[in-house]
């Protein structure tokens, strides 16, 4: 996947206010918009009360954005995040997503990665890893795929 920094000139709405224990960190465009907050806790009714009003805030409009919450848990080497995604589409918390594990990487590396990058990314729904090469020329994300269902899809008028 090729990141470009540029992609989405968007910030944060002015008019939206944060809890004091929460902090605007990033606006990332991993091919879907993320906007990344860091505080050192999030419960579920924040990400929840939080994730909805910024996903369909006006100034995230027409298409709205995905809103990750990240506790940093290290900023060693690997980095170690732990995030919760209020996921837009779902409309509530999701147990993973990889853009949303890709864009807070981003937002933890710096502009200028001189070296290659390994992040560690803990989400509800287990560990992902995300390694960003040199000048990020390349990402990539690993992570443990478990099937959950297998189902058939009818269509109307089949028997």
């Amino acid at each position: 996947m090729k990141w470009h920094k540029d992609h989405d000139p968007r910030t944060f709405p002015v008019d939206f206010a944060l809890p004091e224990f929460i902090y605007f960190k990033k606006f990332v465009n991993t091919g879907v918009p993320h906007v990344v907050l860091e505080s050192s806790e999030f419960s579920s009714h924040i990400v929840s009360e939080i994730g909805r009003a910024l996903r369909f805030h006006k100034y995230y409009q027409p298409e709205g954005t995905n809103v990750n919450f990240v506790q940093v848990l290290d900023m060693g080497d690997p980095i170690r995040l732990k995030i919760r995604t209020f996921e837009r589409g779902v409309d509530a918390e999701t147990l993973s997503c990889g853009s949303g594990a890709t864009a807070c990487a981003l937002s933890y590396v710096g502009e200028k990665v001189q070296n290659d990058r390994s992040i560690e990314v803990e989400t509800s729904g287990g560990k992902l890893y995300i390694s960003i090469l040199k000048n990020y020329d390349d990402i990539y994300l690993v992570g443990r795929v478990t099937y959950l269902f297998k189902g058939n899809y009818l269509m109307e008028g089949d028997t």
